[in-house]
C-alpha cells in the first residue's frame, strides 16, 4: 500500500499582520517536529533592491520546491498578493493554508508609526526597501494627520489594494482575525491546537510562552484618524473593513 503524502501547508501572511508572530512562534517550531522543510524567499546575490511590497515573495521564492511530492514543505509568506498566490497554484493544489488578517484601519496606523521609525531599510538578508528609503523623510518630516495620510497612498495602499481586498479565500485555507489571538501567550492553547489539527501537524511542540512582538511606538487607531483620515479611508476602503468583518457600515 503507497504512502499518502501530506499536502504542503502554506502561512499566507501580510505586512504588520502579526507575520512575524505566527512564522517564528508557531509554525516554524512545528513544522520542524512534524519533518517539513520550511521554505521563504531567499536571496543569494544581494543587496537586492526592491520596491512593492510582495517584490521578494514573487522574486526569490523558490516555488518549484512545491512540485517535488518527496516531502512536505511549510511555505512561509510575509506579502501574499494574488501574483505570489499564483505562483503556488500554478505549480500544485496540494496545499493547506492558513491566512491572517487584521483591522486595515490598525494596519494603516501600524505601518505608518513602524515606517517613520523602527523598519529596516537596508536588511543582512540582502534587500534594499527603495520605497521606504523614500517615504521615510516624508514621514519624519509631516504632521501626524499629513504623515498618515501619506502612508495611506503609498505602501498601505499596495498592501490593503493587492494583498487584503485582491485575496479570494479557499476551503482549504484557514481564515483568521489577528485580533483573535490576542489572548493567545502559549503554544497549548486551544486555538493553536485546533490551527495545527487543520494543517495536520500531528506532533505539538513542548508548551512554551510566546510573544506578539508588538511594536511599541504604535497607538490605537481610534487615539489617531481625525475626521479627515476617516472621510480618506471610508473613500478608499470603507467596503473593504465591511467585507473583511470589522464593520457592518460606514458609520464608524
Amino acid at each position: 500500500m503507497s504512502e499518502v503524502r501530506k499536502p504542503h501547508v502554506v502561512f499566507f501572511g501580510h505586512h504588520k499582520c502579526g507575520s512575524r508572530f505566527f512564522r517564528k512562534q508557531l509554525l516554524e517550531p512545528l513544522a520542524g517536529l512534524n519533518g517539513y522543510a520550511i521554505t521563504s524567499y531567499q536571496i543569494h546575490d544581494g543587496p537586492v533592491a526592491h520596491y512593492g511590497l510582495d517584490d521578494l515573495d514573487f522574486r526569490y521564492v523558490d516555488y518549484g520546491a512545491l512540485s517535488s511530492p518527496r516531502q512536505p514543505r511549510l511555505l512561509l509568506l510575509s506579502n501574499a498578493s494574488q501574483r505570489v498566490v499564483g505562483s503556488i497554484y500554478r505549480r500544485t493544489q496540494s496545499v493547506v493554508g492558513i491566512h491572517v488578517v487584521r483591522d486595515p484601519r490598525q494596519v494603516w496606523v501600524s505601518n505608518y508609526f513602524h515606517h517613520k521609525k523602527g523598519h529596516a531599510i537596508e536588511s543582512p538578508a540582502g534587500w534594499v526597501w527603495e520605497r521606504l528609503k523614500t517615504d521615510r523623510p516624508i514621514l519624519e518630516n509631516s504632521s501626524l494627520e499629513d504623515g498618515l495620510a501619506h502612508e495611506l497612498q503609498s505602501i498601505t495602499n499596495d498592501l490593503l489594494t493587492n494583498q487584503l481586498a485582491a485575496w479570494k479565500q479557499r476551503t482549504n485555507v484557514l481564515e483568521l482575525k489577528l485580533e483573535s489571538f490576542s489572548d493567545v501567550y502559549r503554544s497549548d492553547h486551544p486555538k493553536l491546537t485546533a490551527l495545527r489539527e487543520f494543517v495536520g501537524f500531528d506532533v505539538d511542540s513542548p508548551p512554551r510562552e510566546l510573544s506578539h512582538h508588538a511594536n511599541p511606538d504604535s497607538r490605537p487607531w481610534q487615539e489617531v484618524l481625525t475626521p479627515r483620515l476617516k472621510a480618506m479611508f471610508k473613500q478608499r476602503f470603507g467596503m473593504l473593513l465591511i467585507d473583511l468583518g470589522y464593520e457592518s457600515n460606514f458609520d464608524w
